[in-house]
């Protein structure tokens, strides 16, 4: 919590009055400290966050760690918005906890998987 303050006041405007305005007016954020990071996951997982961004060592433990997300983001250059406006396959994630059980749009959700028995 400390952190935030110096860190935002060495940024460039407007990148300064922006992040300022955020963390000041931050009403659904929160801080987590965790001891391992297994237990990290475990609450993202719960969370089940939209759009995730992972900056950490070990990008791929991460990758085969976390399951519920709408998109994840790994590494410092990968932000959401470049995500959104430069690589990602689409802006259509599931909110409020859905990537416990659904992924973003993609086209599979437009095909008709038909099932069927025989005896």
């Amino acid at each position: 919590m400390e952190a935030m303050p110096p860190l935002i006041e060495a940024l460039p405007e407007p990148a300064r009055e922006a992040a300022g305005a955020a963390w000041r007016g931050a009403t659904t954020g929160e801080v987590v400290v965790a001891e391992t990071r297994e237990e990290l996951v475990e609450l993202s997982d719960r969370y089940a966050l939209e759009h995730l961004e992972v900056h950490a060592d070990d990008l791929d433990w991460w990758l085969r760690n976390l399951t519920a997300y709408g998109s994840i983001f790994l590494g410092e250059e990968t932000i959401v918005a470049f995500g959104d406006k430069v690589s990602g396959p689409n802006h259509i994630l599931p909110t409020k906890r859905a990537a416990r059980y659904t992924a973003g749009l993609a086209v599979h959700k437009f095909l008709k998987p038909l099932t069927r028995q025989h005896a």
